[in-house]
């Protein structure tokens, strides 16, 4: 894989996060919840332009929004906020899927809209596994509390800390088998 193929797979791959997590960052702004901070990459902070955040590990983006006001809106609420990042994935993986099949491309177009429905999938995917911090954790997180049925604070913390122990575990597990070695 030459470096310009790795580097055009990084910006398609950023486009999808950029579109995912403005589908967040639309709901929190339609309910007039504040962002604290947009998040690129994980780990500690490298530097700082306004809100955005620039951070060691570039291996995903976030969406914070100002805890106080996040919690004043309801669970139902907070899990539409939740899903709708994914949500926009779906629609735009599908929306690539469809250009992908149609009759008048070239076949770089081809591939490259099916790489970018197959990137936007993959998102989907890997963002609803129940696991904090992902999108998943948090809708099933506000369900139970739009069922009535909150989770622990003590039950919370194990979760995220079990969740970000996996997470951490496999991007350290990918850096070294996912890019081939000479």
């Amino acid at each position: 894989m030459t470096l310009f193929a790795i580097a055009l797979a990084m910006l398609l791959l950023a486009s999808c996060l950029i579109l995912h997590e403005m589908g967040h960052w639309a709901i929190l702004t339609y309910l007039k919840v504040p962002i604290h901070e947009v998040g690129v990459g994980f780990g500690p902070q490298l530097f700082k332009l306004g809100k955005v955040s620039f951070r060691l590990l570039p291996l995903g983006m976030y969406v914070m929004p100002v805890e106080a006001d996040f919690n004043r809106i309801t669970p139902g609420w907070r899990l539409t906020a939740a899903a709708a990042g994914p949500l926009v994935n779906i629609v735009y993986g599908g929306i690539f899927w469809f250009l992908a099949r149609e009759h008048d491309l070239t076949i770089q177009d081809v591939k490259a809209f099916t790489l970018l429905s197959q990137l936007n999938f993959l998102l989907v995917f890997i963002n609803i596994l129940p696991i904090p911090p992902l999108d998943g954790w948090h809708i099933v997180k506000e369900t139970a509390a739009w069922r009535g049925r909150p989770f622990s604070p003590n039950a919370q913390t194990w979760a995220w800390r079990i969740g970000n122990g996996l997470l951490w575990s496999v991007g350290i597990w990918s850096l070294f088998h996912i890019f081939p070695r000479n």
